[in-house]
């Protein structure tokens, strides 16, 4: 017997940048993704957040860096995710790993929500953006971003 609830429930991949050159501005984006992979998860849905699972197995060794990553990565994104949410926080833009999850999800199909966290009210801010491109979804947030600041 198939269990409908879950099947019908999104699987929302949470995409984020991770490497850097300073380990604790690692353990800060992973202590960061992981609060709200949380928050989502108190909300009921699934989610799968590589940096959650990645930075605690990279403390053993394994490399950090996207090209360690990438199979696995966009495996997930392909069998798995019905949606991918993207945490806006510094480094997103720039990020090669964030960029090819984009893409590759863009590639099929899969919707692609921004995340962005307001820190003022402390609250997750969701937009929905499936339909662009993933050059142009980074470009909407830098045009947005800097109308909230001016």
């Amino acid at each position: 017997m198939v269990n409908t609830q879950i099947s019908a429930r999104k699987r929302i991949y949470l995409a984020c940048p991770y490497t850097h050159p300073d380990p604790q501005k690692r353990t800060d984006r992973f202590n960061l993704v992981t609060h709200v992979a949380a928050v989502l998860m108190q909300e009921g849905h699934s989610i799968f957040s590589p940096i959650t699972q990645g930075h605690a197995i990279c403390q053993y060794g394994i490399e950090h860096g996207f090209d360690a990553w990438k199979e696995t990565d966009l495996s997930i994104i392909e069998h798995w995710a019905t949606d991918i949410f993207l945490l806006s926080i510094d480094g997103f833009k720039t990020s090669v790993g964030v960029q090819a999850e984009l893409d590759y999800a863009q590639s099929l199909n899969i919707p692609i929500s921004l995340l962005s966290i307001n820190d003022t009210i402390g609250k997750i801010l969701f937009t929905s953006i499936t339909s662009l491109s993933a050059h142009a979804i980074l470009e909407l947030f830098s045009k947005n971003h800097t109308k909230e600041r001016g």
